[in-house]
């Protein structure tokens, strides 16, 4: 017993060696970090509406809001929104999904070996721990469809419907929909099928009260997308349902479409070590055992359904990890009462070893020496030192990080008449542009002087990811404020244009 314990505590202690340390030391290099900062931000404010927005006043509809309260939450506890608020919902939610593979094999089926070894891959695999440490959705994701799938899948194991159980699978569903839509829900059901199609059980779905259940996650998750498309006037309707899920689905949006093999090379590529295992163990779990099928069941089964979209991201694969973690324990499990079972303890063991001698170098050395390439700390906080509360302008450079740095007001601008009607609304304005519309802008504006205050590799040592400039534009000619919007005028006086 006191072994069996001990082997649990180090489990997790290896989960929080390598998920949390440094975690708040980065700054939002994600742009999906960076936008749940700012939505965050907006639903702490005196008069939220419970909607989240960005900086410029836009509102967020790429993504039900589940996630934007959770950081909102966590921000609202610290004081403040940071790094760490934008980050550990989806690390905490890493570290439930090594706990929910643990327990849902090791008590749930009462395969102990194999859980805490699945648990074990999913967490040294080079891919799992990175994510942990990003504020993305994916990864609480990750833990609903994992609760879910479980759930299910013990329940079909065990031929035992528990209600318990059942229903707090579907919550499950229920909150992957509230976090990234029909896909929180579509996930499990393709791992449930899969799973009937490999067992040729298709009888035994009533066992899962699907009724019931998909009438639970409906009455959980309508209300709040009807809530949502009243309030944003039928903007989520169009952006979320249509934008991001039809059409990124069918590949009729602006987003490149990819072929539809790319998550296989993906897939040994980010289960690396481990993937090099994938293929012995699918063949071994083929006629061996039905727990090992049932995670080569969920791999199936989620790969299959991200394929036949058209948009692809390898951080989507994200929820199929669990599932060939399943079944690489459990053929793991099946080696070590094998003559092989020295050389599997010590190759496992190693394995561990070095992958976290690998990320503990990339923590404390890598990942730092990236940081003036990445950081937008100092430019923000100088933009604010010269504008004040001033308004500053984004022309053309969709930078989230740094629009989060800087702070409210600010505003989008992406055309060239737009820009000037702003310029005309007041006095002195703070222009944020990438350099290479500094010549266009000497033509465009040739009624303003354009004073170059700082870049961001000025303060990066001469190398930033993004390259951008602080502007501060003022009229040069008496007539600058009365220049027709829309008018394509050419600099009269090159001397007096003070752009480098």
């Amino acid at each position: 017993m006191m072994r069996g314990r001990a082997i649990w505590v180090v489990l997790l202690l290896l989960a929080v060696g390598l998920f949390f340390p440094k975690l708040a030391a980065r700054d939002l290099w994600s742009s999906h970090e960076a936008r749940a900062a700012m939505d965050a931000e907006s639903l702490l404010r005196p008069d939220s509406d419970g909607v989240p927005r960005l900086h410029d006043g836009r509102l967020e509809m790429q993504k039900p809001p589940l996630y934007y309260w959770l950081v909102a939450g966590l921000g609202w506890l610290r004081g403040g929104v940071d790094e760490l608020a934008v980050r550990l919902p989806a690390t905490l939610s890493a570290v439930g999904v090594v706990l929910i593979v643990a327990v849902g094999v090791g008590v749930g089926l009462q395969r102990p070996t194999a859980g805490l070894l699945a648990a074990l891959v999913l967490a040294t695999s080079i891919h799992f721990p990175w994510l942990a440490r990003i504020g993305r959705i994916d990864m609480p994701l990750t833990l609903t469809v994992s609760l879910a799938s479980i759930c299910f899948l013990v329940t079909l194991l065990r031929a035992d419907s528990s209600r318990g159980r059942l229903w707090l699978g579907y919550l499950a569903c229920a909150g992957g929909v509230l976090l990234k839509g029909p896909i929180g829900l579509a996930l499990p059901g393709a791992i449930v099928a899969s799973f009937l199609t490999v067992e040729r059980r298709w009888r035994d779905w009533w066992l899962l009260c699907p009724f019931r259940g998909l009438l639970l996650v409906a009455l959980l998750v309508v209300p709040v997308f009807v809530w949502l498309d009243v309030v944003s006037d039928g903007q989520f309707r169009r952006e979320f349902l249509w934008l991001h899920n039809v059409e990124r689905g069918l590949g009729g949006s602006r987003l490149r479409s990819h072929p539809v093999w790319l998550y296989l090379p993906y897939l040994l590529l980010y289960l690396l070590p481990w993937s090099v295992l994938l293929v012995p163990a699918s063949l071994w779990a083929a006629r061996h055992d039905r727990l090992a099928r049932a995670g080569l069941a969920w791999l199936l089964g989620g790969v299959l359904l991200l394929s036949l979209a058209r948009f692809k991201r390898a951080d989507y694969l994200l929820p199929v990890y669990p599932g060939a973690a399943i079944l690489l324990g459990c053929w793991l499990e099946q080696l070590l009462t094998t003559a092989w079972r020295r050389v599997t303890l010590v190759g496992i063991v190693a394995v561990s070893l070095v992958m976290l001698l690998g990320w503990s170098v990339r923590l404390f050395v890598l990942l730092p020496a990236e940081e003036p390439y990445r950081d937008y700390r100092l430019f923000a906080a100088r933009v604010r030192q010269q504008a004040g509360g001033e308004s500053i302008v984004f022309f053309r450079a969709e930078a989230h990080a740094l629009a989060f740095r800087v702070g409210q007001p600010l505003e989008q601008v992406v055309e060239w008449p737009r820009l000037r009607e702003r310029l005309h609304a007041a006095v002195p304005h703070w222009i944020i542009t990438p350099p290479h519309t500094l010549d266009e802008m000497r033509q465009h504006l040739d009624g303003w002087t354009l004073e170059e205050i700082q870049r961001t590799t000025d303060l990066a040592g001469g190398h930033h990811e993004r390259p951008l400039v602080l502007l501060r534009a003022t009229p040069r000619l008496p007539h600058a404020n009365a220049t027709t919007p829309g008018t394509d005028h050419r600099p009269t006086d090159q001397r007096c244009a003070a752009v480098r």
